[in-house]
């Protein structure tokens, strides 16, 4: 069978078991098979359903996203309670039309580019200001991917500065700071100090024009070595 429209009735419910439902009907202009539309919709199961992530409609919560909870504590969830399909409807004003081909390739491909994108920011953003909140605090930080971030303070001025040390490569230590980047990465991202041993000898590679791919500065360690100050003091 090869559906002309599809209906679907979704239920939001919250933790304190306040349920919204709604109905939706959505066209199917690439005729898709009615196997085809199942299988992808089994796919998303019937509970913690993220609307926006497939393209579903996402009015039914009050939430930005409808698996964030409202209060401390909260569990909120789309539910999918119906799922039919016919060749014979008659459109109903009150529903919601689109393409559900659209939403189908969606489901099948792991969620909504858009949507996944809007979320990893909304995550980022959230990480940044949780990151700024301890920093002011005094802490240091340290991240899943092996980042350690300190607040440096200015004495005189009297504000700080986050820096960041990432210790993903045992080939070096970039150090970044926010405000500043280098040439070839994008801003905050980039690494204007680069600390490395390279060819026997402990150097640091300053990458102080962001014009420029070549470090500024290099400079060399080896006269910081225990060995020469113990020597010298003989």
């Amino acid at each position: 069978m090869i559906p002309t429209v599809i209906r679907l009735d979704l239920a939001y419910r919250d933790h304190s078991n306040h349920r919204q439902c709604k109905d939706y009907e959505f066209s199917n202009t690439k005729g898709l098979t009615e196997d085809s539309i199942h299988s992808a919709f089994e796919k998303i199961g019937h509970r913690d359903i993220i609307p926006y992530q497939f393209g579903l409609p996402c009015d039914l919560a009050p939430t930005l996203h409808p698996d964030e909870p409202t209060y401390e504590g909260d569990h909120c969830y789309i539910e999918i309670t119906q799922l039919y399909m016919t060749d014979n409807a008659k459109p109903q004003q009150h529903l919601l039309h689109c393409d559900i081909s659209d939403i189908v390739d969606a489901i099948n491909q792991g969620g909504s580019e858009e949507w996944f994108t809007l979320e990893k920011n909304i995550k980022a953003d959230k990480i940044a200001a949780a990151k700024k909140l301890l920093l002011d605090e005094g802490y240091t930080l340290t991240s899943p991917d092996d980042e350690i971030t300190v607040s440096l303070s200015d004495e005189v001025k009297g504000d700080d500065i986050a820096a960041t040390l990432n210790t993903k490569s045992n080939l070096g230590l970039a150090i970044s700071f926010d405000g500043y980047s280098d040439c070839c990465s994008e801003d905050n991202l980039g690494t204007p100090l680069y600390i490395e041993k390279y060819d026997g000898k402990l150097r640091v590679l300053v990458y102080a024009d962001i014009n420029s791919e070549e470090p500024s500065h290099v400079i060399d360690l080896s006269g910081a070595q225990n060995n020469r100050r113990n020597g010298e003091q003989k």
